[in-house]
């Protein structure tokens, strides 16, 4: 496919999954809890960083080198048209005919680009104004540790609480110690871990907080 097939089928693509699932979109807008979280956030960010590579690659494939100063501008721009479109069918109940979006669009960054180069502008963003993948990558890690710290908190309080005989206290409170050294530990164990979360099976009272545990550690909880 020529370059502007490709991002006349992007367009196709992504009209044709918003009508699938407009119904889904307009409850969430609807939804007074909805919030954004870090996870949240965090997706938006890596989906926003994958979408503009893919955008800034159909514009340099097409326009050459003579657009790459702009590559950032270009693709946020054509990001902008496209999404301010696409959210009329969600929020206002508006629908359009695809292939006149696709021939606009495309029609619309033709004219931009064919253009720019001859215009002494400045750039207004570059790929270093965002986020890179590296540094996405370790803010959900360090999201997941927070996670998963946050879940054993609350499996080593709940165990504090249980009314337990002093043999089966000591047990209790011997597990979750060993538990806690492996989550602080570089390399965790997730072997052990199984089968220290195993170990505590048959206090039920302590049966949510361990398939938290074991969820967001992405063990299987025996």
């Amino acid at each position: 496919m020529t370059p502007i097939a490709k991002l006349k089928q992007q367009i196709r693509f992504q009209h044709e999954d918003l009508q699938q699932y407009q119904a889904m979109f307009q409850l969430l807008l609807q939804e007074e809890s909805l919030s954004f979280s870090n996870n949240l956030i965090m997706f938006y960010q890596e989906f926003r960083l994958t979408w503009l590579t893919l955008q800034e690659g159909f514009l340099l494939e097409n326009y050459g080198e003579q657009v790459r100063p702009w590559k950032t501008d270009l693709a946020m721009t054509l990001d902008g048209i496209i999404a301010n479109y696409l959210s009329l069918p969600v929020i206002e109940g508006i629908d359009f005919d695809t292939e006149k979006l696709v021939n606009w669009v495309v029609s619309c960054m033709d004219s931009i680009c064919t253009a720019l180069p001859n215009q002494a502008l400045l750039p207004v963003l570059t790929e270093q104004d965002f986020p890179s993948q590296k540094e996405i990558e370790a803010k959900k890690r360090q999201l997941h540790e927070q996670k998963v710290q946050q879940a054993f908190l609350q499996l080593q309080e709940k165990s504090q609480k249980l009314k337990l005989a002093p043999q089966k206290r000591e047990i209790v409170d011997h597990t979750i110690a060993l538990l806690e050294a492996q989550l602080q530990g570089e390399n965790p164990d997730t072997v052990l871990i199984r089968a220290l979360l195993a170990g505590l099976r048959d206090y039920r009272g302590l049966n949510t907080e361990r398939q938290l545990l074991a969820e967001r550690l992405n063990v299987e909880a025996v």
